[in-house]
């Protein structure tokens, strides 16, 4: 079975006809509106609505490396959240005293630590949204829309295209050195890491001086067509992400009495 790479996921969401520029304004509502909130209601009603459109954009059907990604995510989250419950002050409910430090939970930190975690999880669903539904070159070709400079978006493409040659052949290399037990113990490893930094870096000049004559050969003029041009930014884009963060705002107040940290 074939992986499925993060291009095939852009390309493949069912949010790719949404303007780029409007998923944007809709993630930055959500993430602004789950921020600013004091109650724990609105992050997990952010995080619902992210768990949603993820779930509608491509069926949670990811790459192996964004599943890594998120279990690092939840890891360090996860060890965040710790510290901060047995670092704010409060009302004890839990407390055990060990040979050189005693730990304890107070309800305070309890309450900060969970709004934290959701704030998190939540803001890490609406950025996963808007990643795995908007292919980069979509969204560079909006920036042009909003009179971004030409010369910084196609030097963007650049990069991200070339990147991942750049890592597949990093990886290539660390196989090898595997193979050739570069990494049996400590010295070797050194050793094997500054060898294979150096000649990345030497592969990586002479990849891209012949990238560039590639491109010239093709008549490159410093532009990349794209034939699916995303949608334009319309008025309702801008009025909807608007309606969206002002009704958390007022959420979080009507709830700030019942639910606050």
């Amino acid at each position: 079975m074939e992986k499925l790479t993060l291009d095939q996921l852009t390309y493949s969401s069912r949010f790719l006809s949404w303007p780029p520029l409007g998923k944007l304004l809709l993630a930055l509502a959500l993430l602004f509106g789950s921020l600013f909130a004091d109650s724990i209601i609105v992050p997990l009603l952010v995080l619902m609505i992210g768990m949603i459109l993820l779930y509608s954009s491509n069926r949670f059907n990811f790459p192996r490396v964004i599943i890594w990604a998120y279990l690092n995510t939840l890891l360090a989250l996860f060890i965040g959240v710790f510290i901060i419950t047995l670092i704010t002050p409060g009302t004890v409910i839990w407390q055990m005293r060990l040979s050189i430090i005693t730990l304890s939970l107070s309800k305070e930190g309890i309450s900060l630590a969970s709004l934290v975690f959701i704030r998190a999880i939540a803001g890490f669903a609406v950025l996963m949204f808007f990643a795995s539904s908007t292919p980069l070159p979509h969204l560079f070709i909006a920036l042009q829309q909003l009179k971004v400079p030409k010369h910084v978006s196609e030097l963007t493409i650049l990069v991200y295209r070339y990147f991942f040659l750049f890592i597949e052949q990093l990886g290539s290399m660390i196989q090898a050195a595997e193979c050739r037990l570069g990494f049996r113990d400590i010295k070797a490893k050194f050793r094997t890491y500054g060898v294979i930094v150096a000649s990345v870096f030497g592969r990586s000049m002479d990849f891209a001086e012949r990238a560039e004559q590639a491109l010239y050969c093709r008549n490159f003029r410093g532009e990349f067509p794209v034939y699916r041009k995303p949608a334009k930014l319309t008025a309702r884009w801008i009025i909807i992400p608007c309606i969206i963060f002002a009704a958390l705002i007022v959420i979080n107040l009507k709830a700030g009495k019942f639910l606050t940290i």
